[in-house]
Order: structure tokens, then sequence, then C-alpha cells
């Protein structure tokens, strides 16, 4: 029996003896049935559409990647309209419709969905989150032991944020999130073993590098690439947290480990690279412009970085370095406003768990700080991670919700700072654990040990009840509201779809997320001359409507008299769908003949 044979049985053996795995893995199972409630509903109601341009561009190019094997929308009306006809969250360049966002969601989901089929689309992710929770729970246990472990387990399994964006499937934010808990599982079992030497192993030297070393490596470095494949954008912290990390580690870290390692994270990285250079003429590039510009910002000054030191010009080190600096901080360095988003995203919104954070830090420090040494590394890197999300996403503005002032679970700050989220659990489940030790003072053991479960069981089932209640109806994007909204919605845009061509182009604000693809659509309204020009140039070839607020009669007199006239254009009122919004057709007029 060779090495690799031996290390799957022990570990085998060891999952065996673990009483707690198998409720983990039941549990799991039944996160992955509420998660998956809300695309069911969505999937019988015939509705698989999404409140976000996000979401709906994922879905949109997952599909089309499953079954064409290509991520771009030839769109022919675009070469006369300047590439207006598109969604937001999608690009247009030459007629040619390409995703903004990441590939890399689209590109795992999309290679998945050819042998399960696209009906399981919208199901993936909360798969992968239910995977994620058994891997936490197997990584939790290896620093705090397996009661801890599975405190936290449930912690997570009921945390808000999980649950809300894995129902909310097609946001990236969660694969990104399971597939860094499943590399850093992989990673630390890796470092848990010796580095394999030809002097400590002699004949077994071969098979143990090529078995344990190699296959630890390996899968941990797949897992970091697929999950920068996923949210490349978090290359940034995850490079600075993981930088100090090996230093700290280095005594675990072999040329063999570490170059089986890069291997698998470029591995894992091609498919995004070969699709980066089709759409964008470079395999780095992406549909964001701001980030190609940082990273050709970012490559620049650091070349310079290194020539200027090399030549003791420190004085350009200092330039180029803040250089560097402004263009990661693009939007901006504002501590004071990260510190009042991380103070309404945490310590307002999840008081009942912040508070717990805190007694359980406390706790830990003071009493288990033996686990601090094997810990330590970990904590050290998750903490810069955490100071650089905060302030890094912190000091931007995300404006999800209509009400700029409303503070909800469906803002990006949420799910941005998961990372974050997910290493407070271990030390709010040592809250939890030794929450029941203020009964010390009983001398009966038997009792003290009950009373101090009985607690513990308590104030658990209250943490997952009110995690539970928030995401359902906590807030007025909970789970609750979003079903009313998707009955709302469905009603509405199957109107417009009946009184709308199927060649037809909606000009909207906020509906093309649900018109396209069965519309071409338009994000636009009346205010700018170069977009009414390409209306102009549209209503000739395509039924084209607009679909926004109602107009009252005097703003419907000024456009057909004065605004659209002038770019030969005419609006008439099709339908009022609802109190707020109507469908309007967009016309030329037909030229009047005089006969004498």
């Amino acid at each position: 029996m060779n090495i690799l044979q031996k290390t799957i049985e022990r570990t085998s053996n060891t999952y065996k003896r673990d009483k707690f795995l198998p409720i983990v893995v039941i549990f799991s199972f039944i996160f992955f049935v509420l998660a998956s409630i809300l695309p069911y509903y969505q999937k019988e109601q015939s509705f698989l559409k999404f409140f976000s341009p996000d979401e709906n561009a994922n879905y949109v190019f997952t599909k089309l990647y499953a079954q064409t094997d290509t991520l771009s929308i030839f769109e022919k009306y675009n070469l006369i309209a300047d590439d207006i006809v598109r969604p937001r969250s999608y690009i247009s360049s030459s007629g040619f419709i390409k995703p903004v966002s990441f590939l890399g969601m689209t590109i795992i989901y999309g290679q998945i969905a050819r042998f399960i089929g696209i009906g399981l689309i919208p199901f993936l992710t909360p798969f992968f989150a239910s995977m994620a929770l058994i891997f936490y729970y197997l990584l939790i246990k290896k620093f705090f032991g397996r009661k801890n472990a599975l405190v936290s387990f449930f912690l997570f399994f009921s945390f808000p944020v999980l649950l809300y964006y894995s129902a909310r499937s097609m946001f990236h934010n969660v694969l990104f999130l399971s597939f860094l808990i499943m590399a850093l599982y992989f990673l630390s079992d890796l470092f848990e073993r010796r580095v394999s030497s030809v002097k400590r192993y002699k004949e077994k030297y071969i098979k143990r590098l090529f078995g344990v070393d190699f296959l630890f490596s390996a899968l941990s470095g797949l897992f970091f690439g697929l999950a920068i494949a996923v949210r490349s954008s978090e290359l940034i912290w995850l490079f600075l947290a993981a930088l100090p990390f090996f230093i700290l580690k280095y005594k675990k870290l072999s040329f063999f480990r570490l170059s089986i390692f890069i291997s698998f994270f470029i591995l894992a990285l091609i498919p995004v690279f070969c699709h980066n250079q089709i759409l964008y003429n470079s395999p780095f590039y992406g549909g964001y412009f701001e980030m190609n510009k940082s990273i050709e910002e970012i490559s620049q000054a650091g070349g310079g970085i290194v020539r200027s030191f090399f030549l003791g010009s420190f004085n350009d080190v200092k330039v180029l370095t803040k250089s560097i600096f402004n263009t990661i901080f693009y939007f901006g360095f504002f501590p004071r406003q990260s510190l009042e988003m991380f103070d309404k995203y945490f310590v307002k919104m999840f008081w009942y768990l912040c508070w717990p954070t805190v007694f359980g830090l406390f706790y830990f420090f003071v009493k288990d700080r033996k686990r601090i040494k094997k810990f330590g590394p970990y904590l050290f890197s998750w903490l810069i991670a955490s100071f650089f999300l905060i302030f890094y996403y912190g000091s931007w503005k995300f404006v999800d919700n209509p009400d700029p002032s409303s503070f909800t679970i469906g803002n990006s700050y949420t799910r941005y700072w998961l990372p974050i989220y997910i290493g407070f659990f271990p030390f709010v489940a040592h809250f939890v654990l030794n929450i029941g030790r203020i009964f010390f003072f009983l001398k009966n053991k038997k009792v003290y040990l009950y009373l101090k479960n009985s607690i513990s069981l308590i104030v658990l089932i209250v943490l997952m009840f009110l995690s539970f209640k928030f995401v359902y109806d906590g807030s007025e994007e909970g789970l609750k509201y979003y079903f009313a909204k998707l009955d709302v919605a469905k009603e509405e845009v199957g109107r417009i779809i009946e009184l709308t061509e199927s060649n037809a182009v909606v000009v909207t604000q906020y509906h093309d997320k649900f018109l396209f693809p069965e519309r071409k659509v338009i994000v636009g309204r009346f205010n700018d001359d170069n977009m009414n020009k390409n209306y102009y140039k549209l209503a000739g070839y395509l039924p084209t409507y607009y679909y926004n607020f109602t107009f009252p009669e005097s703003d419907l007199k000024y456009l057909n008299d004065r605004r659209l006239k002038e770019f030969g254009l005419q609006i008439e009122l099709v339908e009022t769908l609802n109190q707020d919004f109507s469908l309007y057709k967009v016309y030329r007029p037909l030229p009047v003949f005089c006969v004498f």
C-alpha cells in the first residue's frame, strides 16, 4: 500500500472517529435545501430573473457558455447605435456584448451545467456553500477543537449573509468564499505534515513526495486558483495576508511544495486567461475598465520601484509607492467612513454576534492562550485581510438599495465582508461554550455540567433564531420580501413581453435586468442628445419602447412638442402597468404630404 493510500485511509479513520461529523454533514444538506428554496420557487414560477444586473449577467452568460462554449453575444444593431444596446453589467464592442464581471463563476458553472443540465445552474451556489460548511467545520476543528468547531459550524450555518447570498445564487461572493475555505483547509493540512526529506524518509522519500506532499499542495493551490478565478479583485488582500503567513510558516515550505502549489494555482486560472485574451485582448484584463487601468499602473509602478530601489532613488520609490496606494484605493481612502460602515454592517446589524465576539476574544486571550502558537499565523493573516477589506470596501459608496439611507443585508458591504465575518465565529463559539461557567460556585459536578451545557445550548439556539429571523424579515430586503417582489416583477415583466414584439428594443432605467435577453434593452432616458440620436436610428429598424416612471401629461406634451421632436421622434402611451411605471411607444412620425 503506497503513501497516498495510507494517507487517505488514515484521514478516513480520523473522520470516522469524529462523532460530530455526521451531524455536520446532515445539517449541511439541510442548508442546501434551505438555500435552494428561492431558486426552486423561481423555477416553478418559470421566472428565473434577478434583482441585480450582476446576477442577470452571470446567469445569462453561464447558460450561453454551457450551450455554445462562447462568452459573447453579437448584436448587429449596435453597429449603428454606438454599442448602446445592452443591459447594465455588460459591455459592447463593435457589436459584441461581453461580460463586465469576472469570468470564473461563469466558466465553472457553465462546464458543470454541460453535464448536469442548465436547469440546475441556480442550485450550484447552495451546493458549494453546503460543502464549504463541512470544510469550515474541519478547518476550525484543527485550531479550536471539535466542540468549538461544531458551534462555529452552526453559527456559520445560520449566518444571514451566507444564507441570503446562497439563495441569491448568481453572485460570486459565496462561491469565492467556498473555494477559499477549501483551500485553507488543505493548506493547513499540508502545514501540519513534516516536509519530506531524503534523510528522514530514505527509501520512502519519492513515494511520500509524490503522495502526501503532492496531493495537499495541489489541492490547496487549485482551490486558491479557483477562488481568484471567481473574484480576481480579491488577489490583493489575499497576497497581503498570505505573505506574512508563508514567512511565519517557512519551515513547512519546500521547493517541491511551493512549485506544485503555484503550478495548480496557475492551472486553475488558465481557462480565465484564455477567455480574457479572446474577449479583452489580454489574459490579465477583464470587463472592468478601471481595473484594467489599475493593473497597468500597478505593474508600471512596481517595475519603477524595483529600478529606483537598486539605483538608490528612494524619493522615487516613495512617489511610486504612493501611486500604487492611490491606484489600489481607486475610489479614495476614507478611514472614518470605513469604520462607520463596519459599525453599521456588523456592530449594529449583527449586534447579537458582535458582543459575544468581544467577550469570546477576551476569554480566548486570557484563558486559552496555549492555542495561539498553533493558530497565530492564521489569526495574524486574517487580521491583515480584515483590516484591508474594512478600509478598502468601506471607503467605497455602495447604493444597492433605492433608498440610500437604508442599511440592509442586500447592500454590497455584507457580501464583500464575508471573509471577515467567518473569522469571528470561533470567538463567538468560545463565548457560547464558556458562558455556563457562571455556575462555577456549584459544588455538584453533575449539576454544574448540566447547567453549563444547557445554557450553552440555549444561547446557541437564541443566536441561530436571531440569525434566521433577520435573514427572513429582519430588513426590508429579507427573503420574505424578496419572494413578494418576485411575484410583482413576474406579473410586470410578463405584461411588457406581451405588449412588445419579439424583436423590440426597450429603453429603460431599471428593468433591463428583467427584460434581457428576451428583449433588446438600452439603459437610458431622454436627457442625452447622443442617446436620442441613436434612438432615432433604431426606431427606423426596430419597434422601440420606453419603460420607466409614468410621465405627467405636461411632461409628455413637452417631450412630443420640443425635446423629442428635434430628434425626429414622438412618444405615446401604450399602457400604464402599475401606480409608478408605464410603457410608451417611441416612433418616427410619418411625414405629412400636402396635395395642391
